[in-house]
């Protein structure tokens, strides 16, 4: 099983989807995460040097995935400018990138912000991952994840086994630590996430389907973005609850990183 993450911003992954790519890994899964813009923003009260600012971000993000146990070099960074709108042609051209990366890593599952996402940089990428996945004929599982801006749970997993990886890669945000408690947002979120889960630890993440351009978008790829089968993105196989289930006892021999 190959797994393909998006992030608009060093971090936001851990948040969205962390214990589900800390599970994946302890699978022995293929799991890799493509951040998409530089986080230059991240420090609006100047706390950091400035010139450095980017590389540390980058450096807190590869450390934040070893503690998740992905494998060396599953990381990309395209270091975009963040913080604006994109034009049309600017989404196209970042639409068409990411599905040549698709093509590239054949992933079998792709995470990415819900498009409801209040936040620009994550809308942006969401409007970017649809597009993309149209562009590619991709065919496999695209579930959209929660930061921002809270959603409505089409499904639900598990990730007790692997909570302390998820808080050790938070943790090693240190610049963002600076501004908020990373830690304790997702914990906050994670407790009602999991209620419902028959016999589960308490600590969830929440997805639904990423879901397919809308009208304006879809627009943007001319007679590719008419309608079509939305089996363009295939049924989901397993209930992601039951399969976080199934790994727990696999996922909780692996030991985790300490925690600070």
């Amino acid at each position: 099983m190959r797994v393909l993450a998006l992030a608009p911003h060093p971090d936001d992954e851990v948040l969205g989807c962390g214990g589900a790519l800390a599970l994946a890994a302890a699978r022995g899964e293929d799991a890799r995460v493509l951040v998409v813009f530089d986080g230059a923003l991240g420090d609006p009260l100047g706390r950091f040097e400035r010139a450095t600012y980017v590389a540390r971000r980058r450096a807190e993000a590869l450390a934040a995935g070893a503690a998740l146990g992905l494998a060396p070099g599953a990381y990309r960074f395209w270091a975009l400018p963040e913080g604006h709108a994109p034009a049309d042609a600017e989404l196209l051209a970042g639409a068409r990138r990411l599905a040549a990366l698709v093509d590239e890593l054949r992933p079998d599952v792709v995470y990415a912000p819900w498009i409801g996402e209040g936040r620009r940089d994550h809308a942006t990428v969401a409007r970017a991952a649809r597009l993309a996945l149209e562009l590619a004929a991709f065919t496999g599982q695209a579930w959209g994840y929660e930061v921002a801006t809270p959603l409505t749970p089409a499904r639900t997993l598990d990730v007790g086994a692997v909570w302390e990886r998820k808080l050790a890669a938070l943790r090693a945000h240190e610049t963002q630590l600076a501004y908020r408690d990373l830690a304790g947002a997702a914990t906050r979120s994670a407790a009602p996430r999991a209620r419902g889960l028959a016999g589960g630890s308490g600590r969830a993440e929440a997805f639904v389907p990423l879901g397919r351009p809308d009208e304006a978008d879809a627009r943007l790829l001319g007679a590719r973005g008419s309608p079509a089968p939305l089996a363009a993105h295939r049924p989901v196989d397993e209930d992601l609850a039951s399969a976080g289930a199934r790994t727990a006892a696999r996922a909780r021999r692996v030991r985790g990183p300490r925690t600070p």
